[in-house]
C-alpha cells in the first residue's frame, strides 16, 4: 500500500544564486488543481555513441578558429554528437541511476506535474525508461508524488506508439505514473497511424511542429514567433501554451553565435532590449528570454504549459554551407541552448530554481498547514527523544540519496561518487519562548560527530539577508565533543564567527539540539517570524552551494529549504503530555 503524500514542495522557501527568492504562497495564491506544467525530458544521453565528449564551448574558447574549420582537430567525427557545455554531473549517460535519482528528486520538488519524453525518432529508450520508472515508482511509494510520464511521437509515430503500447500500456506497467488526460493517457502522435485498440485506449494530442501552422488539439514544444502561439482543444479551450529557454527560427541554432548569422533567440534575449541578440552575461544568467515567454503564458493561463527542456545537452555536428561550414541545429552554446538542468559553471542552478518560481506562480500553493509547534516547557537535550513523538511540525527527505555512483561516463570518463554517508529522513522543529529545538532522524545509526562536515545545519532567518549564500547561520561545522557543538554566524560568504556554544545530543539515528532564540536575533516579538532551515552531511568543497546537489546528503534538494513559523501564542495542541 502506497503512503499518502508527505512530500509538499508548497512548503519550500530558497533563494538562487542572483538573489531571487521563491514566491511563498501569499504571493503566489492558493492551489489550482487544474493547472499542469509539463517538462520536456530526454532519455538520449549515451545511447547514440559515446565518443568523447566533445564539447562546443571549450573547443571554441580554445580554438575560436574550429567555427571556421570543420575539420579541425579539436571537433568530434562529423555526425558525432557534441555537448553544448557540461552538466553538473559530468558528461553523464542516461543510463546512470545516480543521476536519474537526482532528477526525479528534483523535478518531484519543482511541483512538475508530468515529464514527456522525447521519442520523436522513432526510438523509444527502453533501457532507459525501464530505469527511471523504476526509481520514480520506489520515491513515489515513500509518499513523494513524482511526475508522471507522456511520449512525444513523430517519426513513425504509429509504429512507436505501438511498440510502447505493447511494453508499457497494455500490460498495465507503472499505470499509477501514467499521466492521464480527459480520462486517460495521455499521448502524442497521429492517431490515423495507430489501431482502433490504441486510439480507444489514449487521449491523443498531435504533434505540433514550430513551422506548421496551428492544429486544433497540437501540442507545441517551441514556437518560433513571439509571442508565442496558444493551442486550443476540440472543445475551444485555451489547452496549452509552450514555454522555451531558447528558440532558433533559423534552424541552426549555431548560426548566431558562431556566425553572428539569423534570428535566433538565445537565453538573454529581451523583446524590449536594444540589444536584441540577448548576449548580455547578466540577462543570460537571469534567464530573460524564458522569463518573458512564461509571463505571456501566465498572462494567457490556458491549462497546460510544457516547457522545454530539462536534460538535451547534445547535437550532431553537421554540415554548413561555406559561409557557415560547421552547424548544429537545436543545441550550440551557453547562451544558444535551452536546457534548464544546472550545470558546472555557467548558470549554475539558475534556471531550475527560476522553473519552480514560475510553476508556483502559475499553479499556486497549497497550504501547508500547521508548520508551527509551540511547546509550554522544553524538551531535554539529552539521549532520550519520547518528546519528539507529539510535535506537529514534521518534514520529511526520500529514502535512497546516499546510494553510491559508479557508471561510465562519455569517452573514457568513468564517474564514481562515495560520499554518501547519513541518510538523512525525518526533522521536527519546535519552539519556547527561550529556544528553538531541532531533531533529526537518519535511515542508519549515525556516524561520529568527529566526521568533517557532520550533520550541519543551515539557518536562514528574517531580516538577514547578508551571508552565505542566503543563509545566515551554520550548526555543527565546528563540533567541540560529544554534546556541545557551535553556532556561528557568516560575516558575508563562508567566513563565520562563532555566536554562541550550544548543547546537542546524538544517539542511534536521533539527534536533537536548542538553540537560543536570542542568539538568531528572533526574540519572543508577537508576530509571526519566519525561520528556514536546511540539513547536510558530507559536504566536500567548504563554501560551493553545488555541492547540495553532488555530495553526501542534503535535505531538502539543492538551494531548497524548510520553513518554520514561530508563532508565540500557545495552541493546546502542542501541549506535551
Amino acid at each position: 500500500m502506497r503512503k499518502e503524500r508527505l512530500y509538499r514542495n508548497e512548503s519550500y522557501g530558497g533563494v538562487d544564486g542572483l538573489g531571487r527568492m521563491l514566491p511563498t504562497r501569499e504571493e503566489a495564491g492558493p492551489a489550482r488543481p487544474d493547472r499542469h506544467v509539463g517538462l520536456f525530458y530526454f532519455l538520449w544521453l549515451g545511447q547514440h555513441g559515446t565518443g568523447g565528449p566533445y564539447d562546443n564551448t571549450r573547443i571554441l574558447s580554445n580554438w575560436p578558429e574550429a567555427a571556421l574549420d570543420p575539420g579541425h582537430e579539436a571537433w568530434g567525427p562529423a555526425e558525432a554528437f557534441h555537448f553544448w557545455g557540461e552538466p553538473l554531473h559530468g558528461y553523464y549517460r542516461n543510463d546512470d541511476e545516480w543521476v536519474l535519482r537526482r532528477h526525479v528528486r528534483l523535478l518531484t520538488a519543482a511541483g512538475v506535474d508530468f515529464l514527456v519524453f522525447d521519442t520523436t525518432n522513432a526510438v523509444i529508450y527502453k533501457n532507459v525508461y525501464d530505469k527511471l520508472f523504476a526509481i520514480m515508482d520506489e520515491i513515489d511509494a515513500q509518499g513523494f508524488r513524482v511526475p508522471r510520464f507522456v511520449f512525444y511521437t513523430n517519426t513513425e509515430s504509429g509504429k512507436t506508439i505501438g511498440e510502447l503500447y505493447e511494453d508499457l500500456y497494455k500490460p498495465g506497467r507503472y499505470e499509477h505514473l501514467w499521466f492521464r488526460w480527459r480520462g486517460k493517457p495521455l499521448i502524442i502522435g497521429d492517431p490515423a497511424e495507430c489501431t482502433e485498440e490504441q486510439r480507444e485506449f489514449f487521449t491523443f494530442r498531435l504533434n505540433q511542429w514550430p513551422n506548421e501552422a496551428a492544429k486544433t488539439n497540437g501540442f507545441p514544444w517551441i514556437e518560433f514567433q513571439r509571442p508565442q502561439r496558444v493551442f486550443y482543444n476540440d472543445e475551444g479551450e485555451k489547452e496549452i501554451i509552450s514555454v522555451s529557454v531558447a528558440q532558433h527560427p533559423s534552424i541552426a541554432m549555431s548560426d548566431t553565435p558562431f556566425y553572428g548569422y539569423g534570428d535566433n533567440w538565445g537565453r538573454g534575449y529581451r523583446s524590449d532590449a536594444a540589444n536584441a541578440r540577448g548576449d548580455l552575461p547578466e540577462d543570460i544568467l537571469r534567464g530573460t528570454n524564458v522569463a518573458e515567454q512564461w509571463e505571456f503564458a501566465l498572462s494567457e493561463d490556458p491549462r497546460i504549459v510544457f516547457v522545454t527542456g530539462w536534460n538535451e545537452w547534445i547535437a550532431m555536428r553537421l554540415s554548413g554551407p561555406p559561409e557557415r561550414p560547421v552547424l548544429f541545429v537545436d543545441q550550440a552554446t551557453l547562451n544558444f541552448s535551452r536546457d534548464i538542468e544546472p550545470m558546472k559553471g555557467g548558470y549554475n542552478d539558475n534556471y531550475y530554481m527560476q522553473l519552480i518560481s514560475y510553476i508556483r506562480r502559475f499553479k499556486g500553493m497549497d497550504d501547508p498547514g500547521a508548520q508551527g509547534h509551540h511547546l509550554e516547557r522544553p524538551i531535554p537535550i539529552a539521549a532520550e527523544f519520547g518528546d519528539w513523538e507529539r510535535v506537529r511540525a514534521e518534514y520529511r527527505d526520500c529514502d535512497g540519496d546516499t546510494i553510491p555512483r559508479d557508471h561510465k561516463g562519455y569517452g573514457e570518463l568513468h564517474y564514481k561518487n562515495e560520499t554518501g554517508r547519513n541518510e538523512l529522513l525525518l526533522f521536527k522543529v519546535a519552539h519556547t519562548a527561550e529556544d528553538i529545538f531541532f531533531y533529526a532522524r537518519t535511515r542508519e545509526p549515525l556516524t561520529s560527530s568527529a566526521d568533517t562536515n557532520w550533520m550541519l545545519l543551515l539557518l536562514r532567518t528574517e531580516g538577514q539577508d547578508e551571508g552565505w549564500e542566503g543563509y545566515s547561520y551554520i550548526v555543527n561545522r565546528i563540533v567541540k565533543d560529544g554534546s556541545s557543538t557551535l553556532l556561528e554566524r557568516s560575516e558575508g560568504g563562508w567566513n563565520w564567527t562563532p555566536v554562541g556554544e550550544i548543547r546537542f545530543a546524538a544517539a542511534g539515528n536521533e539527534l536533537h539540539l536548542a538553540i537560543p532564540r536570542k542568539l538568531l536575533g528572533l526574540e519572543a516579538s508577537g508576530r509571526e517570524q519566519r525561520l528556514e532551515f536546511k540539513w547536510g552531511d558530507q559536504l566536500l568543497a567548504e563554501g560551493d552551494v553545488m555541492d547540495f546537489y553532488q555530495y553526501g546528503d542534503t535535505a531538502p534538494e539543492g538551494r531548497l529549504n524548510y520553513v518554520y513559523t514561530i508563532r508565540d501564542e500557545e495552541n493546546p495542541d502542542d501541549r506535551l503530555e
